[in-house]
């Protein structure tokens, strides 16, 4: 028992950081990524005044706002997790992914308005959380129907406690990033870019790291 457990902690960092990583940067790619490819095929090559760009610009919108789903997806699934909590997974990354805006009551999609991705550190930490300890019921039980969403749900409103500080953390440290690039542009373009190349070595999504920073950088400079 004793080795089982030693064995199962020495598993976490890859299991979080790498495995989760993983299938957190697939539905990135299908959401948040895939949209904005298309918003801009829309927007500068077909133009939203006719139907046609008009309607690939809405589906583009429908696929950002659903970042947190797909990770949630993309994350239960590289987990290995049953189909049900799966899909269960989808409601928890839309949760974590605007978890800041209901820390303080705002309707999210109202506040960010349609096609705002929300955040993906938070949809991260409310998927891990939720798949973690409704996993270790589901498929288990002959009422999984029930308790594996009702579950998820239910922790899901707890995450969102647990992830504010992290989407909190990164807020500050993109506002960090904003004021040192308007004060030391050149020098910060060359740290971004440094870091940024460390990252796309690792086998992590630097694609969710920077978006998830971005937002906050760009706010910042556009207020500067």
């Amino acid at each position: 028992m004793k080795e089982r457990v030693k064995g199962y902690f020495k598993t976490l960092p890859k299991r979080y950081f790498i495995t989760a990583f993983s299938g957190m940067a697939q539905g990135l790619f299908v959401t948040l990524i895939a949209g904005t490819i298309l918003a801009t095929i829309a927007q500068k090559l077909i133009g939203t005044g006719n139907y046609v760009g008009g309607t690939l610009n809405s589906i583009a919108s429908i696929a950002k706002s659903l970042m947190g789903a797909g990770i949630g997806v993309g994350i239960a699934h590289s987990l290995g997790k049953n189909k049900l909590l799966t899909f269960s997974a989808a409601v928890a990354g839309m949760v974590g992914a605007f978890a800041d805006k209901l820390m303080v009551g705002e309707p999210a999609f109202t506040a960010l308005g349609w096609g705002a991705p929300g955040n993906p550190i938070g949809a991260y930490v409310v998927t891990m959380l939720c798949v973690e300890v409704v996993g270790l019921y589901a498929g288990k039980t002959k009422l999984d129907i029930l308790l594996v969403p009702l579950g998820t749900l239910l922790l899901s409103f707890g995450g969102v406690f647990v992830a504010y500080p992290f989407i909190l953390l990164v807020n500050l440290l993109g506002d960090a990033i904003a004021v040192a690039t308007n004060a030391v542009p050149f020098l910060m373009g060359i740290l971004i870019a440094v870091i940024m190349g460390i990252l796309l070595t690792m086998p992590t999504s630097s694609a969710a790291i920077w978006i998830a920073v971005s937002t906050q950088v760009s706010s910042g400079n556009q207020q500067a």
